[in-house]
């Protein structure tokens, strides 16, 4: 198989799905290595989780299959919902308030970047390109042109609320 996707599984994982999603948002798409190393200083309960199931991806596949951890890339990072612990908590005139203790799984694929298909790739870079269009600066001539043309719009519309006030000068005079 050519194209070879490496997973690894954690579950029943004592977070709430939620929760968890803030944190696996980070590393999609991003290099296996340097999403370990964001994991590590992200202050958050679920990072924990998720590095020991990414850190077990990365294992797999330089064991399992010979790939070299360096050109991983995380190609699918989800978290799934586990079954829900319902618990209670007896409240005031004897009524009974549930408690839902809720729980998830974690998915983490990895693949070599050299192996993507250009699909796939195209999918974990669609923030990456979506960011490079925040950053594109305007040159210093498209600034000043952009500049003229505003004033230009600012002189058009002084020009307009001058007439109807003129109009209404008028309109009292002749009476």
């Amino acid at each position: 198989m050519e194209n070879n996707i490496v997973q690894a599984k954690s579950k029943y994982i004592r977070i709430s799905p939620r929760k968890a999603r803030l944190v696996i948002d980070f590393i999609r798409g991003m290099n296996a290595l340097e999403a370990s190393a964001v994991l590590q200083y992200t202050n958050k309960k679920a990072a924990l989780s998720i590095k020991k199931c990414l850190d077990s991806a990365i294992a797999n596949a330089e064991n399992n299959h010979d790939m070299n951890k360096e050109n991983l890339v995380v190609v699918e990072a989800r978290i799934d919902e586990a079954p829900t612990l319902k618990r209670g908590l007896a409240v005031a005139r004897g009524r009974y308030h549930q408690i839902l203790k809720r729980a998830s799984h974690i998915i983490i694929k990895v693949a070599e970047k050299d192996s993507l298909t250009k699909k796939e790739t195209k999918n974990t870079n669609k923030d990456s390109k979506k960011a490079s269009k925040v950053v594109k600066s305007e040159t210093p001539k498209a600034k000043e042109e952009k500049e003229e043309g505003d004033s230009k719009k600012e002189s058009k519309t002084k020009k307009q609320t001058k007439k109807p006030a003129a109009k209404a000068i008028k309109k009292s005079t002749k009476k």
